[in-house]
């Protein structure tokens, strides 16, 4: 068993398919066995080809308009051979790495209140896309520069899940004729403080092939504390469209189709708005929700609020940012954990300046 010359293959192949095969060269490949010979009794033998991918994928890029082959022939010195089937054309059109990445979902983001936390695990699989006969070692870690992408691409403002608050193994392994191996990731939610986290799991190192582009994935978790309870609540605004009934208590009154709204008959007021709610009490805050107001996605205007808290009234501490979207659903918004008796919603932003509107607020804690 021999290759064909380069001659042969341009005269029997090239040029009469009107195809540019060019000959992989020896290093590329290996055969087992390039003479063999038949007992009366043998029906067939077998022979072995073995491809070596990267020197093939390294040649294959000298000539990217080449079609690559192995073009076999098989002669005998005493015997007849069938000249229809005396020769086999290897055609290799790609050289394709096997990747290992996640192929499990990314897991739902759990909400949970403080006063009922507790740890979970999370299980995620790691798997490679091919059919796996080889063992592969897989190096997990965590991707921190995932956080900012995906805060930027969810509207969000998540923070790292601190170290002591999870445990996951460092390795897994994926073992021959298993395409597949789970990771159970705990989170112990349990006495983790209020707060919103993210922990980016990725696929950090292969013993071998490469790793997809399904390399991280997301664990969300938001720990909360209480609805407070907004009754004896009161709210009032520097402006407000007080003809129409748009004042600052419908932030409170439970009704999402009743809203507060800056003054825009017989005037207007220049952003920013704000809107002093007082809680009679004081209360440790570590999340609030805003809604946007019962209308068209046009008329959903408010854009970006600051949160403030004051024990007084007087003296005010910026403990958030909110960048709402124009969707029709509480909003809910992580601030710094602060006390404090009155809260100050500082509109700066409007999607139709200077118009804003807020159908309810919330706030979460104890």
């Amino acid at each position: 068993i021999r290759t064909l010359t380069d001659e042969e293959l341009n005269s029997e192949y090239s040029e009469p398919e009107a195809v540019n095969y060019k000959q992989l060269p020896a290093s590329c490949y290996a055969l087992d066995n390039t003479s063999i010979a038949f007992a009366s009794s043998d029906r067939y033998k077998k022979i072995q080809l073995s491809i070596h991918p990267q020197q093939v994928k390294a040649q294959m890029a000298t000539d990217t308009e080449a079609k690559w082959v192995i073009p076999l022939k098989m002669e005998s010195q005493n015997d007849s051979i069938n000249a229809e089937s005396n020769e086999y054309l290897v055609v290799i059109d790609d050289v394709v790495s096997p990747a290992i990445g996640f192929t499990s979902a990314v897991p739902e983001a759990k909400v949970i209140q403080k006063s009922a936390a507790a740890d979970y695990t999370e299980k995620l699989t790691v798997g490679i896309d091919t059919e796996n006969k080889w063992e592969v070692g897989c190096t997990l870690g965590i991707d921190e520069s995932y956080i900012t992408s995906y805060n930027n691409e969810n509207g969000t403002n998540y923070d790292l899940l601190p170290a002591d608050y999870y445990e996951m193994p460092a390795d897994v392994k994926l073992t021959s004729g298993n395409n597949e191996a789970t990771v159970s990731v705990k989170v112990k939610a349990g006495t983790l403080p209020a707060g919103d986290y993210i922990l980016p799991v990725a696929v950090k190192e292969v013993s071998r092939f490469k790793i997809s582009s399904s390399n991280i994935v997301p664990i969300v978790v938001r720990v909360m504390g209480n609805q407070l309870s907004r009754t004896g609540w009161t709210a009032t605004a520097d402006t407000e469209n007080k003809s129409d009934g748009c004042t600052a208590d419908k932030m409170l009154d439970g009704n999402v189709n009743t809203t507060w709204h800056s003054q825009w008959n017989g005037g207007t007021h220049a952003l920013p708005d704000n809107i002093i709610i007082d809680m009679k009490a004081s209360h440790s805050i570590d999340h609030i929700s805003l809604r946007q107001r019962a209308a068209g996605e046009d008329y959903r205007d408010t854009k970006t609020v600051e949160v403030y808290t004051s024990e007084d009234g007087n003296t005010w501490t910026l403990v958030g940012t909110c960048g709402m979207s124009k969707v029709q659903e509480d909003q809910i918004f992580k601030v710094t954990t602060s006390t404090g008796r009155y809260v100050k919603l500082k509109v700066t932003e409007s999607y139709r300046s200077p118009h804003v509107s807020i159908a309810e607020f919330y706030a979460y804690g104890k």
